[in-house]
């Protein structure tokens, strides 16, 4: 007696569904690449525009009036300091939830390489099994049930 027919059929559908699970997560951790690259861009342009905002800055601090009396000149400075405190501020709350979304799309994209993992492994699994011989299963081997005991240990 061989293996049976509908245990191959059974193990050739799961493997068949495992495949078209795996091409699906590859498809969706593909697309969360794509996104997250998206976002990452988004991130880079916004550190890109606080680098040119600080350079603004600075060349404002070394462009004020010295010869101006101190109280004006300091009154000056404050001014162009609170400016860049703003600036840089409003930057930084909008880089805040990118960055956040960039870790989301990470999380994802490691969540879906796992699974692809851990399919790949039952897919191997079954492609070994099948791949075995099919052996005789020898009935002596498998001893039938000897029945349910109702009432205790046998002799009583």
């Amino acid at each position: 007696m061989t293996r049976s027919n509908a245990s191959n059929q059974t193990r050739q559908n799961q493997l068949q569904d495992l495949i078209k699970e795996v091409q699906r997560l590859e498809k969706l951790s593909n697309e969360a690449t794509m996104h997250r690259w998206d976002v990452d861009e988004k991130i880079t342009d916004l550190n890109r525009i606080m680098e040119r905002a600080y350079i603004v800055y600075i060349n404002d601090r070394l462009g004020v009036n010295e010869a101006t009396t101190s109280r004006e000149h300091a009154k000056e400075l404050q001014q162009i300091d609170q400016q860049w405190e703003y600036n840089r501020t409003e930057l930084e709350k909008q880089l805040l939830p990118l960055k956040r979304e960039l870790d989301q799309w990470i999380n994802r994209i490691a969540d879906y390489e796992k699974q692809i993992d851990e399919y790949e492994t039952q897919i191997n699994n079954i492609q070994t099994e099948l791949s075995q011989p099919q052996c005789p299963v020898d009935k002596g081997l498998v001893k039938p049930a000897r029945g349910f005991i109702m009432y205790g240990p046998p002799g009583m």
